[in-house]
């Protein structure tokens, strides 16, 4: 795995679930609960 920042910084963005919650905070600020309503409860626990 990666470990330069640009490289982190691109995998990170390259997942949809993460690209969402970005969108999402676009529209302003909201709270953890908020941003993980729309996915799966799996998607939870994901830590990568």
């Amino acid at each position: 795995m990666p470990t330069d920042p640009l490289s982190i910084t691109f995998s990170a963005l390259a997942d949809p679930t993460r690209r969402a919650i970005l969108v999402h905070l676009t529209k302003g600020e909201a709270s953890v609960m908020e941003l993980a309503q729309p996915f799966e409860p799996a998607c939870y626990f994901q830590t990568s």
